[in-house]
């Protein structure tokens, strides 16, 4: 402290500033919006880290969902894969099981077809005799 004292009895000029009435006012609000700057920063960072943290574990849950699909993805090809081996190895005098699935479906269309217009002609021979 005793340096600083001693410069400034040198040089006046190294510790003076040009303080007048006009220039604290001004010098206290260039403080006030530093500080002011200080905190929103301060803010804005903490909110920074805050989206990171959430981002974080958003990637993690996005990454555990992928591995999660993944596993079921070989699983389901793994089991595909087996009744495509299993159909391969089925005797040839009896039919697939992706035939017998196509011959049921047609039948059941077919019986659909048929209910349908059964029915349709039923309630046209019912409104004739009303």
């Amino acid at each position: 402290m005793e340096e600083l004292d001693q410069e400034h009895r040198r040089d006046p000029e190294v510790l003076a500033l040009p303080l007048s009435r006009g220039t604290v006012p001004a010098l206290a609000n260039l403080v006030a919006a530093f500080e002011q700057s200080l905190v929103n920063m301060t803010s804005r960072l903490r909110h920074l880290a805050e989206t990171a943290e959430e981002k974080d574990t958003e990637l993690l849950d996005l990454r555990e969902t992928i591995d999660f699909l993944k596993k079921k993805n070989s699983e389901a090809q793994a089991v595909i894969q087996g009744a495509l081996n299993a159909s391969e190895t089925t005797p040839k005098a009896f039919p697939s099981s992706s035939l017998l699935l196509l011959r049921l479906l047609r039948g059941a269309h077919s019986f659909s077809s048929t209910y349908s217009s059964r029915l349709h002609i039923l309630s046209l021979v019912f409104t004739s005799l009303l």
